[in-house]
């Protein structure tokens, strides 16, 4: 069973792919997942001059309705970042445990990237950018719901067991 996706997403939440508001919860401004290489850095959505936000909030929205969609990766980046694949790779898939996005991380001027590694286990040494980039993380309004990011198939939300 999915929750009600008649409602309009408010302030501190953003729309998943198949509706469902999803909350944002920043955890701090921890930095870019950057240094569990190659596997942990998550796609780019948008640089600093691409996102669509005007205001800090709206960027940040923006930002995690790319993730939350899996929206193409930012065609102006030179190094290759994919859903599928590790950094610079066609065909070396990723961890099967950080192939959905978790949340997101947002310099302040708007550039961003999808966060894939559980936030337990990306920390210290392994982040770039403390104290400039906000890190937010996602989850479902109820606590009897977890948020799951099945893109293509079933809800955001389902009515397993709290994360």
């Amino acid at each position: 069973m999915y929750l009600d996706v008649s409602r309009a997403c408010t302030a501190g939440e953003a729309e998943g792919y198949d509706g469902e508001c999803v909350t944002l919860t920043s955890e701090g401004t921890l930095g870019v997942c950057w240094g569990i290489f190659p596997d942990g850095r998550g796609p780019e959505m948008y640089g600093s001059s691409n996102n669509p936000g005007g205001t800090y909030a709206e960027k940040k929205i923006a930002c995690a309705e790319a993730c939350l969609s899996r929206q193409s990766v930012d065609a102006n980046k030179t190094y290759a970042l994919s859903w599928d694949y590790i950094i610079d790779s066609t065909n070396k898939p990723r961890t099967e445990a950080w192939s959905k996005a978790v949340g997101f991380s947002m310099h302040r001027n708007g550039r961003c990237w999808c966060e894939m590694v559980p936030f337990e286990d990306c920390t210290g040494v392994d982040r770039v950018g403390a104290g400039a980039i906000e890190v937010l993380s996602f989850s479902c309004d109820t606590g009897k719901f977890h948020f799951i990011n099945s893109v293509g198939g079933g809800g955001s939300c389902d009515t397993k067991s709290k994360r």
